[in-house]
């Protein structure tokens, strides 16, 4: 879709229901265009409106269309385009929801929160079901694991975190690798107050994470949106490893 017909759908949005966005568009094309075109009516929302509540709205009801569509759909290749194109939106409104990037304009409510961890819980399944390979599979478990953090299920939020770096490393995607491991140390300590030993070992994981990112292709910015996340959930002071 080129930046006209973007705006020109972004107008014509204005004083509908955004709920009835995928009727709108199912209208005019078949189940699998109308769902690419709702990924990209919500990014657009997202990146130049900085429209939240709309994103998750309109998002939520391409994944609900695209479910139903796939549910009736009896060719098993199309059926999977279908389940593909919703793992991409639910992808989308996983990380567009969560706090940890602090992107400005930007405040996800309890709302958002709700949505994006439900979000983050089927692009994961999805891209197990769908085999989408490794790397698919290793960023589902790092988005649950973000939004799971968030929300202070530390513990479930780590083992996510471990295999996110597990599959990325199968991958030999050194970068994703040591990011997983990174919040997988960073939740780790944040879950030893008051073991010192607890808290020692995530330090030293933590220390060999931020190594392997200084080493790696891209590191430089996961380091940096491993300090952004600490900074947005008052982390900050479990950086230090003194």
């Amino acid at each position: 879709m080129s930046e006209q017909s973007k705006d020109e759908l972004l107008k014509s949005m204005e004083g509908r229901e955004t709920l009835a966005l995928a009727e709108l568009l199912a209208s005019e094309a078949g189940p699998l265009a109308a769902l690419e075109t709702i990924g990209e009516v919500v990014a657009a929302l997202y990146w130049r409106r900085k429209d939240l509540p709309r994103v998750v709205l309109a998002g939520l009801a391409g994944i609900g269309a695209g479910l139903a569509a796939a549910g009736r759909e009896t060719d098993d290749a199309e059926r999977a385009r279908l389940l593909g194109a919703v793992k991409a939106l639910a992808y989308n409104i996983g990380s567009f929801t969560w706090p940890g990037w602090n992107e400005a304009g930007i405040s996800p409510g309890a709302t958002d929160l709700a949505a994006g961890l439900d979000a983050a819980r089927l692009n994961l399944r999805l891209a197990v079901e769908l085999r989408k390979g490794d790397l698919p599979v290793s960023r589902g478990h790092w988005l649950l694991g973000a939004h799971l953090a968030s929300v202070g299920e530390f513990g479930a939020a780590r083992r996510h975190f471990e295999e996110a770096a597990l599959y990325a490393g199968q991958e030999q995607n050194s970068g994703e690798r040591a990011l997983a491991q990174a919040f997988a140390a960073l939740v780790g300590v944040a879950m030893a107050e008051g073991d010192n030993r607890e808290r020692a070992m995530s330090h030293e994981q933590l220390r060999a994470a931020f190594t392997a990112l200084s080493q790696a292709d891209g590191g430089a910015g996961f380091a940096e949106q491993v300090r952004t996340a600490a900074g947005v959930f008052g982390w900050t002071d479990l950086l230090s490893m003194e």
